[in-house]
């Protein structure tokens, strides 16, 4: 039986509120609260701790619609998560999330992705890991068949309990051909950084070659 992964599945109850008030259709502004439970599989873990958990994250922020040149929502906010056991530490910290869209003219489209999350962990003494993350993709069609992208993104990780930090760097690019409009060809190169002030830090290059069928 693999008790680390088990110590590691949960189930996780949600409930979602959001608010949103339409100043003129181009921008609404919003207030979105998130409330959740998660319950391990196992009620302790390997270590001898009680992971289950009561979160919950506020955000204020708008969405945006300016025609197809820019669209999308962001939003600032805080994040708390409790946790069964008094010998963990409580995760909290300010959180920010987005996706927008801009499309300055055919053919070009700049996208950026925001997100912010309490992640689960194993590690002895470390209650959760909140992570942050932020991502830059910008495509380019050359004629009627490809398609360039480069992406560029950071990550933090800050785990609770035990003091450590971890800085995520990612940068790549891609080639799509489109054969038909049933096939894509695509070809990505990515490399992927982790600097840590606890752990050695790690270098990843990865290159994924494949197809994409779409009816």
């Amino acid at each position: 039986m693999n008790l680390t992964g088990q110590a590691a599945n949960f189930t996780d109850y949600t409930g979602h509120t959001r608010v949103a008030y339409a100043v003129t259709p181009e921008f609404s502004p919003f207030v979105d609260v998130r409330v959740d439970r998660r319950i391990h599989d196992l009620p302790v873990d390997i270590n001898g701790f009680r992971r289950d958990s009561n979160g919950i994250a506020s955000e204020v922020g708008a969405q945006l619609a300016f025609g197809k040149t820019l669209v999308g929502e962001v939003a600032l906010g805080y994040l708390t998560r409790n946790y069964a056991d008094p010998a963990l530490a409580k995760v909290a910290g300010f959180i920010a999330d987005a996706t927008l869209t801009y499309q300055p003219r055919q053919g070009t489209q700049v996208i950026g992705v925001v997100k912010s999350q309490a992640v689960e962990t194993i590690i002895p003494a470390t209650s959760g890991v909140l992570r942050r993350d932020a991502l830059v993709l910008v495509s380019q069609d050359f004629g009627e068949r490809f398609t360039g992208t480069v992406t560029a993104g950071y990550g933090h990780d800050q785990f609770f309990g035990l003091g450590r930090r971890d800085d995520r760097y990612i940068i790549g690019a891609g080639l799509t051909y489109k054969v038909s409009q049933l096939l894509q060809l695509k070809a990505e190169l990515q490399q992927e950084l982790t600097r840590s002030n606890q752990i050695a830090d790690v270098n990843a290059t990865i290159v994924t070659v494949g197809a994409r069928v779409q009816y």
